[in-house]
């Protein structure tokens, strides 16, 4: 998917949990259930067409990504031995140049990956692989490094022709999405705006759902606050539990998303104490999930918290929370 698709693609999921948890609610519009209906079957076709896409670039793109992962692991215990090697040396220098953990090297790109992987290569050659034979290091692992270093740039380089994504395909996939956007654009808005009179409630969820993903998220800057108003990504750390400050949420609606790679638990407390376990309580939050809190749904005191934890020890995690209304 492009990134306009798979923004809509959220957005059009929303609308479905939202209108499938309130049956009878659609009742009261016959033809919005029927044009929803409509919308989902023309949602499914565009889905079946980029799944054919995908399809077509998938063994590139599996082979491309089984490479990156040994090239990482190689990458991983080159640098850990040379720290090894300069601690011991009283090396601070190179000790701090050599200090690579798993969430920096996985945040690389090919690019970046490449150039590290080659200029760690230099580095053992010049320690030499005799020197690093204590910590662990050994010939076949150099060699490893270099072989898989060199898989992994072939793939990088490939030329466009060779991840076979065929133009036909795509365009195809792209009509279709048109097809639905087009559809949800006019006849299925117009078939829910009788619900404003006859259930506002669900009138507001319907258009936080259809506004909230098309205009995007705004990075959090060093100079925002937790209760800033808009919306804003905060990073979830290895192992960790985060904490944000929501002292006014009581009179808003939020969506929170999780926007990361790492599956995660959510949880709100009136105690801004970070807890040394996670509460037995906590939802999931997995990796694209989504969760709106509405001033209706919560009985907040002065002081609410949202927590969340990231059990991961390999991906770091990131949700956007978007303040709606």
């Amino acid at each position: 998917m492009t990134d306009n698709q798979r923004i809509f693609s959220r957005m059009f999921r929303s609308v479905e949990n939202v209108s499938g948890a309130n049956p009878i609610v659609i009742s009261l519009v016959p033809k919005y259930g029927e044009r929803l209906d409509v919308a989902k079957a023309k949602f499914q076709v565009f889905l079946t067409a980029d799944q054919k896409v995908m399809a077509l670039q998938g063994g590139a793109a599996l082979n491309k990504e089984a490479a990156r992962v040994k090239l990482v692991g190689e990458v991983e215990l080159g640098f850990d031995c040379l720290e090894s090697w300069a601690i011991d040396q009283n090396d601070e220098k190179k000790e701090k140049q050599w200090h690579y953990p798993p969430s920096v090297i996985n945040k690389m790109t090919g690019e970046e990956l490449v150039g590290t992987a080659k200029n760690l290569k230099t580095d053992i050659n010049t320690v030499t692989v005799a020197a690093l034979a204590d910590y662990g290091y050994e010939a076949q692992d150099l060699a490893d490094l270099s072989d898989n270093l060199t898989a992994f740039e072939g793939l990088l380089i490939a030329p466009e022709a060779d991840i076979k994504l065929h133009k036909a395909e795509v365009e195809d996939r792209d009509k279709k999405f048109s097809d639905v956007v087009d559809y949800v654009n006019g006849p299925l808005d117009k078939s829910a705006k009788p619900f404003k009179k006859k259930n506002n409630g669900f009138f507001t969820l319907y258009h936080i759902c259809r506004k909230l993903h098309m205009q995007g998220h705004r990075k959090r800057t060093s100079t925002d606050s937790d209760a800033d108003a808009g919306e804003y990504r905060k990073m979830i750390p290895l192992m960790t539990i985060v904490k944000i400050d929501f002292s006014f949420l009581a009179s808003k609606v939020y969506l929170i998303s999780n926007v990361g790679d790492a599956d995660l638990k959510f949880w709100m407390s009136a105690s801004e104490e970070i807890p040394a376990e996670i509460p037995s309580g906590a939802a999931d939050l997995n990796s694209g999930d989504e969760i709106i809190k509405t001033s209706a749904e919560l009985d907040c005191p002065p002081k609410m918290y949202m927590f969340f934890a990231n059990q991961n020890n390999a991906e770091e995690g990131e949700v956007a929370v978007s303040e709606v209304a």
